[in-house]
């Protein structure tokens, strides 16, 4: 006869279980799906951001001229994200055509650092490791050069070979800018009828909390951009590194990717240096920049940035590499403003409102509130 015992003992729970299984496949399916879907979605979504931040800068300038007039404001916006747009596309393909054709292939730059580390004749290097740490030092060096230079190389091909399809992508975005902003209240007209008048004010407090979030972030992060790119540049050129435009774009294009951006901007020159110098040059170079980087993110960065993001610095990692594995470069710039918009609009619909809370750096709801609602 069966065990009674082991009949009533309570089976354990599975709806859990299951139900974070077919959560995390079903992240993985939308995760390949917008990766699939990469040269649909990438310029609308760009397209949303820049809409969310000039839409209140066309609508302010629209509001200042006669109304025979007001479509100079839209053509003023228009103009002026064209020309943001444009700059951003030629930097990157300069500095990628630029890097391309100065520094060696990946095999070539691998042996040439191992060899500036290991301290043979003419490199420069101290030798006074013992036989067992220069074979140490000389394999650790073939790896990670070998990596960096391999790396570099395919995101640096890449985007030069994509110049006619970034400059295609950057004309669509504006296009597509221009258009929102023309049907913007035909839109508006639909949300009301679509969600009702009540939840109307609450959809329009987010996006015009979110579009100042943006607006913030982009101002604070162009600053940033600036002071690092003339203060790595001047360090540069004290030690006579080449290619310094190049250094000073690059840097400042790679301060709007957080966190990583900020090590491949420094690490890269010092790998040109340590190609192109001794080691002893190459060794303060690297110093330089790691301890400009240092200062500007932990005490500068925090100064200027302030209260205005909001968003944990992990979860901005975690988006990092999330919206860069499925999108690849441009997943890396779209990471922290689209995370800004999910967790300002998170805090405005009550059932997402958890979720805010996750993605803040805040650990109360109250306090979340006055960040995103000030």
């Amino acid at each position: 006869m069966p065990d009674t015992a082991t009949q009533n003992r309570p089976k354990p729970a599975l709806g859990p279980v299951i139900r974070w299984l077919l959560g995390t496949i079903a992240i993985i399916l939308v995760g390949w799906a917008l990766h699939t879907m990469a040269p649909v979605v990438v310029p609308l979504v760009f397209a949303l951001i820049c809409i969310l931040v000039v839409a209140p800068i066309d609508q302010a300038i629209a509001g200042r001229l006669p109304a025979s007039l007001k479509w100079l404001g839209r053509v003023t916006v228009m103009l002026v994200l064209l020309i943001v747009l444009m700059l951003f596309t030629i930097g990157l393909v300069y500095c990628a055509n630029q890097l391309l054709a100065s520094l060696p292939p990946a095999e070539a730059m691998a042996d040439l650092v191992s060899t500036k580390l290991t301290g043979e004749p003419g490199s420069g290097a101290p030798a006074f490791l013992p036989d067992w740490g220069l074979e140490a030092v000389k394999r650790s060096g073939d790896a990670i050069s070998s990596w960096i230079a391999t790396t570099a190389g395919t995101v640096l091909g890449g985007v030069a070979g994509a110049t006619g399809t970034l400059i295609a992508s950057a004309l669509l975005v504006v296009f597509l800018v221009v258009l929102a902003l023309a049907e913007a209240p035909v839109w508006r007209g639909k949300a009301m009828r679509l969600w009702g008048s009540e939840a109307s004010p609450d959809i329009r407090a987010a996006l015009q909390a979110a579009a100042t979030k943006l607006r913030q972030w982009l101002l604070v992060r162009t600053g940033i951009g600036v002071i690092s790119a003339a203060v790595a540049v001047g360090w540069l050129w004290l030690f006579g590194v080449d290619l310094l435009l190049v250094w000073a774009v690059l840097t400042f294009l790679l301060v709007f990717i957080p966190n990583i951006g900020a090590v491949i901007s420094g690490t890269l020159p010092t790998l040109y240096a340590l190609a192109t110098q001794d080691f002893s040059t190459a060794l303060w170079v690297g110093a330089g920049l790691f301890a400009i980087e240092q200062i500007i993110g932990n005490w500068i960065d925090p100064r200027l940035q302030g209260r205005q993001i909001s968003v944990s610095p992990v979860v901005i990692f975690v988006s990092l590499l999330l919206w860069g594995w499925i999108w690849g470069l441009a997943g890396a710039f779209l990471a922290t403003p689209v995370t800004v918009v999910a967790m300002v609009v998170c805090v405005y619909v009550p059932s997402l409102r958890p979720f805010a809370l996750l993605l803040s750096n805040q650990s109360d709801l109250a306090d979340l509130d006055a960040r995103v609602k000030s």
